[in-house]
């Protein structure tokens, strides 16, 4: 698997289920899967209090998502 990591921005966490993170960055908001986030990330969700910070993606999944510029 690749983990090349892609580094979206500042985020916030908004919502947080089981599986994703609804995230504002920006002006923008995403869902993204817990599972593409990237060990590097600062972001994780709110119940683990790691809800603010740097939001860094495995690059595929960025690239798939056209974040990647």
């Amino acid at each position: 698997m690749d983990r090349a990591a892609y580094e979206v921005g500042q985020a916030t966490v908004l919502v947080e289920t089981a599986a994703a993170i609804k995230v504002k960055v920006g002006e923008y908001e995403y869902w993204v899967p817990k599972s593409v986030l990237h060990d590097d990330s600062e972001v994780w969700g709110a119940r683990d209090g790691r809800n603010e910070g740097k939001l860094i993606v495995q690059a595929w999944w960025a690239e798939k998502e056209g974040l990647e510029g």
